[in-house]
């Protein structure tokens, strides 16, 4: 090795510069998208009550009873017009069911004004006021009967039978108007129902015991030999032991045969 050999730097490369290659970054993905949902054609945007929800069939045992509840309402308000208008809504099938929750709100109107042991003096003071009351506008409303009926949902059961049930509807709400302030607010209105509600599954419930325990076992109910109303007639028309139509709000009086058995 020659002395002038020394070691030099290595020479940079000649010619056109090199540029690295240009890197392209690869586009940004589209958001994820949430898998299409099929629209419904409709969409509710409420649900009427007695519907039983979105897309489903209506249920007409809640149809039923939001009927119920506003005839109720309007007979308590003194509201005739409306009260005859949900009356005629009520039709003959209805009539039994529409009995039992009358039976089971007039049971709380008492309750809450009486308690189900009422004093005689109280009940002998509904009566004469009942008695003013309708003298004039009803010549064959009899005051006792409603008396009875009171009595009957206090432990004296026995008093249902004295009255016919397609008179009775007449004598309740007799009674009611009576006693519930035709001004309660509908809160008030609506927590009545409410407590009959539970009052009418009470009823079932101790009646379907006693039923139960009072009939042997293995025993049969004999089916009617009776045949059954023709389609489009009114059982009630003649029929005293079926709940009748609601009575006018402006006549008190249950049934023409009330006025003949008063001697009107």
């Amino acid at each position: 090795m020659n002395d002038n050999d020394t070691p030099t730097a290595d020479a940079p490369p000649t010619g056109p510069p090199q540029t690295a290659p240009t890197q392209t970054a690869p586009p940004n993905p589209p958001p994820s998208q949430p898998p299409s949902q099929p629209v419904p054609e409709t969409v509710p945007s409420t649900v009427p009550p007695g519907s039983g929800g979105p897309g489903r069939a209506p249920d007409p045992r809640a149809a039923q009873a939001v009927l119920f509840r506003a005839h109720a309402t309007a007979r308590l308000r003194g509201d005739t017009a409306g009260a005859l208008a949900l009356a005629e809504q009520i039709g003959e099938p209805q009539r039994m069911a529409h009995h039992v929750f009358l039976i089971a709100l007039f049971t709380q109107v008492v309750y809450e004004e009486y308690g189900d042991r009422p004093d005689p003096s109280d009940l002998a003071a509904l009566t004469e006021r009942l008695h003013e009351k309708h003298r004039g506008a009803s010549p064959g409303f009899i005051a006792i009967r409603a008396e009875a009926l009171v009595r009957a949902v206090c432990g004296e059961s026995h008093w249902f039978n004295e009255i016919p049930l397609s008179e009775q509807s007449g004598y309740l709400w007799a009674v009611m108007t009576e006693l519930v302030d035709p001004g309660s607010t509908d809160a008030a209105l609506t927590e009545r129902f409410d407590l009959a509600d539970e009052l009418r599954t009470d009823i079932f419930r101790e009646v379907g015991a006693t039923a139960e325990a009072e009939v042997p076992q293995g025993s049969r109910i004999a089916p009617s030999s009776a045949q059954p109303p023709a389609p489009g007639t009114d059982r009630a028309a003649g029929d005293r032991s079926a709940p009748g139509p609601d009575p006018c709000p402006a006549d008190s009086s249950p049934n023409t045969a009330d006025r003949q058995e008063a001697g009107a």
